[in-house]
């Protein structure tokens, strides 16, 4: 290891600049060494694409994967997932979240076509994330890595998740008095059996509903219904 005023063995002090000592291939110590030179540089990409070298294979990967977690698994149905199943995506890329609604309980094939607002952002990530357990993909939301979209060229938001097969902690029943959408209504709560009844719209009165489910994480899910019992 380099000490500085030390001499060789013919007595000439060591003069060596601070490339050479943050050169990750000196021996200085670790955490002084976190550069490799041009030189170093150019010899690694030589050797990578140098075809006739021995034990080197090609390595290559699409967009497509870069959307996928490399850890975790995306809830389908049944019982709830603990949160550390959730999926995981790698750091080191610029991560938006954004808000959409559909039927894809599994997320969508990559390049399948959707209607977005790329504004309606839910959750955003940085390259520079040092969380590796924060990146995950929310419900009810599709992925924009804005490095794939800087080397595309265009917006390229992937892999639509809108998951609506967990039961519902309760929710309500608003009825719409005038049979249009106005403020006269009576709201009426409903627990989780009630809310999950499939027999709950059928018992219902004729007229104008929203019927509002509410999931454990806050969630909601809303439908309005025109019930005719003709």
């Amino acid at each position: 290891m380099y000490t500085p005023g030390s001499f060789s063995c013919e007595g000439f002090e060591y003069i060596i600049p601070p490339s050479d000592l943050n050169n990750i291939m000196s021996y200085n110590l670790p955490q002084c060494s976190n550069v490799f030179s041009p030189g170093q540089v150019v010899r690694m990409f030589e050797t990578l694409t140098d075809s006739d070298r021995e034990g080197l294979i090609d390595v290559e990967t699409t967009f497509a994967e870069l959307y996928l977690p490399y850890k975790g698994t995306y809830y389908f149905a049944g019982p709830l997932l603990p949160a550390s199943e959730n999926p995981l995506f790698q750091p080191g890329f610029d991560y938006w979240f954004i808000e959409c609604d559909g039927p894809y309980p599994q997320p969508a094939d990559y390049n399948e076509s959707f209607y977005y607002n790329p504004q309606n952002k839910i959750s955003h990530y940085t390259k520079d994330e040092q969380n590796y357990g924060a990146i995950t993909h929310p419900n009810h939301t599709a992925i924009k890595i804005k490095q794939v979209e800087t080397s595309l060229g265009y917006t390229n938001i992937q892999k639509w998740y809108d998951n609506y097969n967990r039961i519902s902690i309760g929710g309500y029943v608003t009825k719409f008095h005038d049979n249009v959408l106005n403020t006269n209504v009576r709201v009426t709560p409903k627990d989780s059996l009630q809310i999950n009844n499939d027999l709950m719209i059928n018992n219902l009165p004729q007229g104008l509903y929203k019927i509002e489910k509410v999931y454990d994480n806050g969630d909601m899910e809303q439908t309005i219904i025109m019930k005719d019992n003709n």
